[in-house]
């Protein structure tokens, strides 16, 4: 049971941060343009998100949503690795359009 509230936790904060941030309607809008959608992943926290020791690529669960989300778009994914840390800062900043 802790295990499951435990990767609960990466979800909370998303949803808090998002919740303090007006949303822009043009962002969509945005991300098509550029047609690409930014998504920070935490590179080290399995099965969300992880380096696979083939292909040194970034992998897992949020890898798999990202790009189902902009598969649904009509744009690329582009993952790009984040720590902890500077995920929300990053996703205030403008530099990653999903985490």
């Amino acid at each position: 049971m802790k295990h499951s509230f435990k990767a609960l936790i990466p979800f909370a904060a998303l949803a808090g941060a998002l919740a303090q941030q007006p949303a822009c309607a043009d962002q969509l809008a945005d991300v098509k343009a550029r047609g690409t959608l930014v998504c920070g992943v935490l590179g080290s926290f399995e099965p969300f998100g992880y380096t696979d020791t083939a292909s040194r690529a970034v992998v897992g669960y949020d890898v798999d949503v990202c790009n189902a989300v902009a598969r649904h778009l009509g744009v690329k994914a582009e993952v790009k690795p984040v720590s902890i840390e500077a995920r929300i800062s990053e996703l205030q900043q403008g530099r990653m359009d999903l985490l």
